[in-house]
């Protein structure tokens, strides 16, 4: 029928109803009753439309962003780029070693904000820009770790021998110089008698290992306890472990982690990043400012970080919510700078332990080399208290 008709068919429509309505044409009040509901249906199915068509708009302004477009976007990143490097230059070198950490911490600052970024805009970012906003990054990092190299040196690493001791004579008592001695056999130190002295070069180089970090290193099937206090603020290196359960409560300037197999590893809060390779197995539970994680499979993390986690040549690593618990933790994370952002306004940080940026995946779907620990499949507490006491 052409659209000339229409008008006349409501016309016939209307009288037809209206001698419905009267009693004519043989009806009865059976047949306008449905004539009302089939109207009232009609009425409230366009009404449901257009609420459904409101809200639509409504959660499209909502999710709309100033930043949804890619030359925002990399102009956002190049700027941030250039102020870090602006910083860089004018830090000076006569100031405080606490000015110039607090300065560093500052720029480390920025360069999360920039990852947060790209990692927010990468369901509409070319995956060109992408991997060019990702080199932006590591350059700054780079960038940032060699200024600090140079304007905060770390004292140069020395081997020490341990010198052997006497044997005890056969049925002797013990006495207190010959326990001392054995509690110090017991130290967590470097020595070149387990590797090689080029390896261990090469790994000191690698992660810019000092005499003032605290060292563990080639342990098998132990459980290893620092209690509050024990390391204080220092960084911490765990290297060659294998089935062993690790337990630092307490608060570290950095962790680095390397060549560790079917393992547990839980630490109170770390102030500054926490670098993570070759691990297998291993299950994590940690509060960290930055996460980088390479070359390992099959982890799991109990996390809390202020940015999110990178991730680069890693397969099948699970993340949830922060569960650790001991006497103590809930501070040692607040001294570490991981809670607020401003207390004086009780603004807290946000727990961005699932916002992963995997290096290696480009594409807009969720990239299969992590996942959500699902709510019924994760610890709600995870208490090392026992270890402690």
């Amino acid at each position: 029928r052409t659209s000339s008709s229409l008008p006349a068919m409501r016309r016939a429509l209307t009288s037809r109803c209206s001698c419905i309505s009267d009693g004519g044409g043989g009806g009865d009040g059976g047949v306008e009753e449905r004539h009302r509901a089939m109207v009232s249906r009609l009425a409230e199915r366009e009404k449901g439309r257009e609420d459904e068509r409101l809200e639509r708009e409504k959660e499209a302004r909502r999710r709309k962003q100033p930043a949804e477009d890619v030359a925002g976007v990399l102009r956002a990143v190049n700027e941030g780029k250039d102020g870090v490097r602006r910083q860089l230059e004018i830090i000076d070198p006569a100031a405080s070693k606490a000015d110039k950490q607090k300065a560093f911490q500052a720029l480390n600052d920025e360069v999360a904000r920039i990852q947060q970024l790209v990692a927010e805009s990468s369901f509409f970012l070319p995956p060109y820009d992408i991997r060019q906003c990702h080199a932006t990054i590591k350059e700054l990092h780079e960038a940032i770790d060699g200024a600090k190299e140079k304007l905060i040196p770390k004292a140069k690493f020395r081997f020490s021998r341990k010198r052997k001791a006497k044997k005890p004579k056969k049925q002797a008592a013990p006495t207190i110089a010959s326990k001392n001695g054995a509690e110090e056999a017991k130290e967590d130190k470097i020595t070149d008698s387990s590797t090689s002295s080029a390896e261990v070069q090469s790994i000191l180089a690698r992660f810019q290992v000092t005499e003032k970090q605290h060292i563990i290193h080639d342990k098998t099937k132990e459980v290893i306890v620092r209690r509050r206090g024990d390391i204080d603020g220092v960084d911490v290196w765990l290297s060659n472990l294998h089935d062993c359960t690790v337990v630092l409560a307490d608060k570290l300037g950095a962790l680095r982690v390397d060549k560790v197999r079917n393992c547990k590893i839980y630490v109170g809060a770390i102030s500054g990043s926490c670098h993570i390779e070759d691990v297998k197995d291993t299950e994590f539970a940690l509060a960290t400012r930055q996460l980088r994680i390479h070359a390992s499979f099959d982890c799991t993390y109990s996390l809390w970080a202020l940015s999110g986690p990178i991730i680069e040549h890693c397969e099948r690593l699970g993340f949830a919510p922060h569960a650790l618990r001991y006497d103590g933790v809930a501070q040692d994370m607040e001294d570490a700078g991981l809670v607020y952002k401003k207390k004086q306004d009780n603004e807290k940080f946000v727990n961005m332990f699932d916002q992963v940026n995997d290096f290696n995946w480009l594409r807009e779907q969720h990239s299969p080399n992590w996942y959500v620990i699902p709510e019924d499949q994760r610890p709600a507490s995870i208490d090392v208290q026992r270890f402690i006491q």
